[in-house]
């Protein structure tokens, strides 16, 4: 395979594609906050007309709804993080042809094969992102311990570790039942 097979058949089809989806997804977010920002805006100018009219009530109510649903579908779809991922792979699919192409950075070397290099590297972001994309669709969490919860197994491992969290309990009660 030579690099204007490659760059026709696959590398131009997937930044095509993320570009397209990182403006679709750019469109979305914005479309839901500047919604929310106008319903929220108007809120307050719609209450001052309460005394008068009183069905501005309902108005409102149905602003405040509209509003509560906008955030939580730019919450839910993730409108934002999609946004900032798409175009990221679309710009470092770009970096890398470019570097490619003007034989610069990793693709300098002339022990290394520029082609297969290129291919390893875009074919990797792509997976990894494909792997990102199916763990967050089945709600899989990395299994990565935090410190904290490394810092508390440690701790009950330790034989006053007990004495000190009732301590801890002890004073907290303490103190509310003073106060």
């Amino acid at each position: 395979m030579d690099f204007s097979t490659y760059d026709k058949e696959r590398l131009t089809n997937q930044i095509d594609w993320y570009d397209k989806k990182s403006q679709k997804e750019k469109k979305y977010y914005c479309a839901c906050k500047v919604l929310a920002l106008l319903f929220s805006a108007s809120i307050p100018v719609l209450a001052s007309f309460v005394l008068k009219l009183h069905y501005i009530l309902t108005v409102i109510s149905v602003f405040s709804a509209l509003i509560t649903f906008l955030e939580g579908l730019s919450s839910l779809k993730k409108f934002h993080d999609n946004w900032i991922q798409y175009r990221f792979i679309c710009e470092t699919l770009k970096r890398e042809r470019q570097m490619y192409l003007y034989s610069a950075g990793i693709y300098d070397d002339p022990d290394t094969d520029k082609l297969k290099t290129l291919i390893e590297r875009c074919e990797s972001l792509i997976s990894s992102e494909n792997i990102n994309w199916t763990n967050m669709n089945n709600n899989e969490k990395p299994r990565i311990k935090s410190s904290q919860s490394t810092k508390n197994e440690h701790n009950k491992k330790d034989p006053n570790y007990e004495k000190v969290k009732y301590s801890k309990t002890y004073r907290k009660s303490f103190f509310h039942r003073q106060h």
